[in-house]
């Protein structure tokens, strides 16, 4: 089971995220958290444990293997600060 909360300043508190991510994507780490916009490979309202190379996917509801083999323990994600076509 995943949960997510949004900061919420106007209810003084955490809301419960239950309808995805809006078309974003979650990079979670023990080093970072990083949400950006989905876009080619990688999916809307996923969230991506980094450390371990598991997917989920937030609509579904379901856990995922990763798509394809990454060492996760060396691997370095890079994310661009604007859409490079």
């Amino acid at each position: 089971k995943v949960d997510v909360l949004e900061a919420k300043v106007s209810a003084d508190g955490w809301l419960p995220v239950t309808n995805g991510l809006d078309g974003q994507a979650l990079f979670i780490s023990r080093r970072f958290c990083k949400s950006i916009p989905a876009h080619g490979e990688i999916e809307a309202d996923v969230i991506y444990f980094v450390d371990t190379g598991d997917m989920f996917n937030m609509r579904s509801q379901t856990m995922g293997p990763p798509t394809r083999y990454i060492d996760h323990h060396s691997s370095t994600w890079i994310f661009f600060s604007e859409l490079v076509v």
